[in-house]
């Protein structure tokens, strides 16, 4: 069983290792595992058993993604960011608030 803190350093570890450009094989791997939709939702239940609640939205056809996270939804956001794909906004706005 894993515990809290080290399912918390695995995340701030793949939402680091997100940031870097894929030039290598293990990061075109974690890319591949984690920029798509299966990819959104094992950061958000990341980021949800780390206290934060996720707000994923498409802005329209050509504007792409914005996804915010927050520990309370009546103060402001932990993390916010935007994307042209909902994996780039929710790996950003994670990453924004996590580290």
């Amino acid at each position: 069983m894993i515990h809290a803190h080290h399912r918390r350093a695995l995340l701030v570890a793949a939402l680091g290792f997100l940031q870097l450009p894929p030039r290598v094989r293990e990061l075109r791997l974690l890319h591949k595992c984690l920029n798509n939709w299966r990819g959104v939702g094992h950061i958000v239940e990341g980021m949800a058993r780390q206290g934060y609640r996720v707000s994923v939205r498409n802005i329209g056809v050509d504007n792409g993604w914005v996804a915010t996270f927050s520990r309370d939804p009546l103060i402001s956001h932990d993390g916010f960011a935007g994307g042209d794909a909902p994996w780039q906004a929710v790996q950003q706005a994670a990453w924004a608030a996590i580290k």
